[in-house]
């Protein structure tokens, strides 16, 4: 269902969330409040911020198999709303069940994030020739200087969660091809 470098993504994904929910824990145990629940909220936590991410991941490698851009738009959105419906009702249950501490699990939201940004900060460390993530195949990228260094003030801001989930992207998104062929000419 999802191609190699999916893969490889949300291993990376499941290696963040596996050493966040360990800190987590450490964190736990430094303040004496270990117990029982602290370990159901990281289980509980470190599900829930997994599956979210390869539910996400699943949907967006259908959506853009579907070659319309609103399909695609739809997919997305309707798999966000679901996804985030899923999580708040997972709070809301481990805020409820005394048996769970809800602290690991609302910590579990921010993993992914924290994950994609400090993958980021490690991958600006390669050199710019191994990095072939930021443009889709078979286009060629513009250096700086061609560009005027514009692109590279724009690049430094691009969020670090739109270059990593771009990359399950084999081609242009839906609805981006024009867009590419007119800044080409």
């Amino acid at each position: 269902m999802l191609d190699a470098e999916s893969k490889k993504n949300l291993l990376k994904i499941s290696i963040g969330s596996i050493v966040c929910s360990a800190i987590v824990a450490v964190v736990f145990i430094i303040i004496g409040q270990f117990d029982l629940s602290v370990v159901f909220g990281l289980l509980i936590g470190l599900v829930l911020s997994i599956g979210n991410f390869y539910a996400m991941s699943v949907t967006v490698a259908k959506a853009l198999e579907t070659g319309d851009e609103n399909e695609a738009k739809k997919k997305i959105r309707n798999s966000y709303l679901i996804r985030t419906g899923i999580m708040v009702a997972v709070i809301a249950v481990s805020i409820i069940v005394k048996q769970i501490n809800p602290i690991p699990v609302l910590l579990s939201v921010f993993y992914v994030r924290l994950t994609i940004f400090i993958t980021g900060l490690f991958e600006k460390k390669k050199k710019p020739e191994a990095d072939d993530t930021s443009a889709p195949s078979g286009e060629v990228q513009e250096t700086a200087a061609e560009t005027g260094g514009a692109d590279e003030e724009e690049e430094e801001q691009t969020d670090e969660y739109e270059k990593f989930v771009k990359r399950f992207s084999k081609g242009p998104v839906p609805g981006e091809e024009n867009k590419t062929k007119k800044e080409k000419e």
